[in-house]
């Protein structure tokens, strides 16, 4: 019996009879896939190449790397990141300092404060880091509020819902609201959707909603209002492709992934022609994570047939269709909005 079905049985226990005989049914195996070929690929690149999954996300700090041949490890970040997003291409982790610069007793003073002390203090909070969670880069800018972060394959271009502006310190109190993306060397962020003025950022209380760059940074395809919409740079106007949410980019700029408006797992031309349905079947919870070399998709799937949704992380071989579980199947609350894949080759 999965470990979840036991913590759901121990907590009905001494309930009445139905709802238990409503919980045990709910806890039948849920048709989630094993395939033994694709299991030993995936355990054989770990192994050799270091392919792995990162859990990361808001108030992370401590990021687990799940190898696919049982292995484990944790990235140390500063304990003070209130975020930490895999860059594409998953060699390296943008960051988000997320502690306030002050003290509570200063906190009560503010109001007596130096205005320049404060402004002081309010210095740019955006990192680079690499895969070990080391520093590599400080940008020039502090974000207030950000859900789902995308920064372009060769660092140079950034996203994400949220306010965000030059850093106070500099000088400069401008901020923007809404879908902001810039370059990572400058303080300019530009907006190119807006916010509710009641809204600081639109994934508050759901999972956030995927943004991806063009392998060369090009264009931004983003989901809003249940469409696909892809941004263009050069002509400053947003081209909508498809019905569903979160698009995620291959790695070789041919496709995009995204969900459809019912579960289904989706591919499509960035032109938004030819849409295709892969494991016709199945729904998927949030989006199709693409692999550093595009050979593969991470996903949730979705069995909502029984008295309780249940969910599973599973990887799908783009070649043939292959499709294997990992981990252990939990309520549908498991999704895949803070997992991403990284290349981490191992001692």
């Amino acid at each position: 019996m999965m470990p979840c079905c036991r913590f759901l049985i121990r907590a009905v226990k001494g309930a009445s009879v139905l709802l238990s005989l409503v919980v045990l049914l709910s806890c039948a195996s849920p048709p989630f896939p094993h395939n033994p070929s694709l299991d030993a690929e995936l355990a054989e690149r770990s192994r050799t190449e270091g392919l792995a999954i990162v859990t990361a996300g808001p108030q992370s700090g401590t990021l687990p790397v799940a190898y696919f041949d049982r292995k484990w490890e944790r990235i140390n970040c500063c304990e003070r990141l209130g975020f930490a997003s895999v860059v594409q291409g998953g060699k390296s982790l943008i960051a988000v300092d997320g502690s306030f610069p002050f003290s509570m007793k200063e906190i009560r003073s503010l109001e007596s404060m130096d205005p320049n002390v404060i402004l002081s203090r309010l210095t740019p909070n955006v990192f680079l880091l690499d895969m070990n969670g080391g520093q590599r880069l400080r940008y020039g800018f502090r974000i207030n509020s950000a859900g789902f972060i995308a920064v372009s394959s060769d660092e140079r271009m950034i996203a994400f819902w949220g306010q965000a502006g030059p850093a106070p310190s500099t000088g400069h109190l401008e901020q923007n609201k809404g879908l902001l993306i810039g370059s990572l060397d400058s303080t300019v962020l530009q907006k190119i959707e807006s916010l509710p003025p009641e809204e600081r950022d639109p994934n508050r209380d759901k999972r956030p909603e995927t943004l991806a760059w063009s392998p060369d940074a090009s264009e931004l395809a983003y989901g809003n209002d249940s469409n696909i919409l892809v941004y263009n740079l050069r002509t400053a106007v947003s081209r909508s492709i498809a019905k569903g949410t979160n698009p995620l980019w291959s790695p070789d700029g041919t496709t995009i992934s995204y969900r459809g408006p019912n579960g289904e797992a989706m591919l499509i031309d960035p032109s938004g022609r030819s849409p295709l349905q892969i494991m016709q079947g199945r729904k998927i919870q949030h989006a199709l994570h693409w692999s550093p070399d595009g050979r593969y998709l991470l996903l949730a799937l979705l069995n909502d047939e029984g008295a309780v949704p249940w969910a599973c992380l599973a990887v799908y071989r783009i070649e043939d269709g292959a499709l294997t579980s990992i981990g252990e199947p939990g309520l549908s609350s498991l999704d895949d909005s803070g997992h991403d894949w990284i290349l981490r080759p191992r001692p």
